[in-house]
């Protein structure tokens, strides 16, 4: 059979353009991401001083013995768990912790403090209010 006659199958040309087939150049990769897992222990012990395990899971709906395994013994949390724990405690959780650190989490996460502080602000003038009314 010559080389002109010869049927080529649909797993043969798959296979030729698989993405093992495919070189990628280094340059087109995802720069690697990671949690840095003391950082992230000192973040939710910073939040929550007190019965750090429990509160964390109830606020991120995570098993207060996995959050302990985080904080005792540095085993890292799942992607799922890091999403809960991003839902709960926002942009100052990656700022605190992920590296690098995307320019979109600083961005957020000093908005974030910003509403924080106008927030406390407005409740202290209330406050301050209040005490000017009952002299």
């Amino acid at each position: 059979m010559s080389a002109c006659s010869r049927v080529v199958s649909l797993s043969n040309i798959r296979a030729s353009l698989s993405a093992s087939a495919v070189a990628r150049p280094r340059a087109n990769r995802a720069a690697e991401i990671s949690v840095d897992l003391p950082r992230l222990a000192q973040f939710l012990r910073a939040r929550h001083p007190q019965d750090t395990a429990k509160r964390v899971a109830s606020d991120a709906g995570i098993p207060a013995r996995t959050v302990a395994n985080w904080l005792i013994e540095g085993a890292a949390p799942t992607f799922q768990h890091t999403m809960r724990l991003v839902s709960a405690y926002g942009p100052a959780l990656i700022l605190a912790c992920v590296s690098p650190c995307p320019g979109w989490a600083e961005v957020a996460a000093r908005e974030e403090r910003k509403q924080a502080i106008a927030a406390e602000m407005a409740r202290l003038k209330g406050e301050l209010a209040r005490m000017d009314g009952a002299a």
